[in-house]
């Protein structure tokens, strides 16, 4: 079995550090499932010094495939495998900073275009916005909705761009293609448990969940809202179907 974890609103709140009691908690679990023979798998749109930063070396490190940028930068028991290099178009910056001086979210915190190597993080509120900074935006956003429409407009005025919202207040700007499902080719034929918070229209996980239930028929996608609704299915997984029990 595979067990494919999105980080940011499925393990952790939305770019933040791991709650302490579940960092030592899954950790165990990453053990435990691994020495039964199956695999955990890593895939975030974050890179992969914020994944450390978030998860901790002790989870990053163990699990089989840590995915960043969408699977354009791919770890394989802790060695590099895979690494994709997007140089975004100078017309798409320029979109982008058009977009930030319109929008009519006031609050603004600086590193609004963060370049990630293999892609692209669009933020109006900005990435260098902290706890209650991003929840106003994340809450202001779901009324709005102006993350999936500035996505919408990307991917309709670029032929070989993708856009798709991610986290609370990010939107993940790729080449076409180069979305999480793209990690669908490190799997096999076996029970896939994908869990993820944005597998909604529009939403980073959706493109992996949609290939999942096309080619692997035996794949649960799982959407979560947060890492106690991830620990809570866990739990249940881990008695019903592993067979296992993690105390810390």
């Amino acid at each position: 079995m595979f067990f494919i974890f999105d980080v940011d609103g499925t393990l952790t709140p939305s770019r933040q550090r791991i709650d302490p009691y579940f960092e030592k908690w899954f950790h165990r679990w990453v053990e435990s499932v691994q020495d039964k023979g199956h695999s955990t798998v890593l895939v975030t749109g974050s890179d992969y010094q914020k994944t450390v930063e978030q998860l901790g070396n002790s989870i990053v490190d163990n699990v089989e495939y840590c995915c960043n940028c969408l699977g354009n930068h791919v770890l394989h028991k802790n060695r590099l495998i895979h690494s994709y290099d997007f140089v975004p178009p100078t017309e798409l910056i320029d979109f982008l900073n058009k977009e930030l001086s319109q929008s009519s979210y006031t609050e603004r915190y600086g590193n609004h275009i963060e370049n990630r190597g293999s892609m692209i993080n669009f933020s109006v509120v900005g990435r260098n916005a902290q706890g209650d900074q991003r929840t106003r935006y994340f809450e202001w956003d779901k009324l709005s909705c102006e993350r999936l429409y500035i996505a919408e407009k990307i991917n309709s005025t670029f032929d070989k761009i993708s856009a798709q919202a991610g986290g609370e207040t990010g939107i993940d700007i790729i080449p076409k293609g180069k979305d999480k499902s793209q990690i669908i080719k490190y799997l096999d034929d076996s029970k896939v448990f994908f869990f993820g918070d944005r597998m909604d229209k529009g939403g980073n996980d959706e493109p992996l969940a949609t290939a999942l239930k096309i080619q692997n028929k035996n794949s649960e996608c799982i959407h979560v809202k947060n890492w106690t609704d991830t620990h809570e299915v866990l739990i249940d997984i881990s008695s019903n179907v592993l067979d296992i029990s993690v105390h810390i």
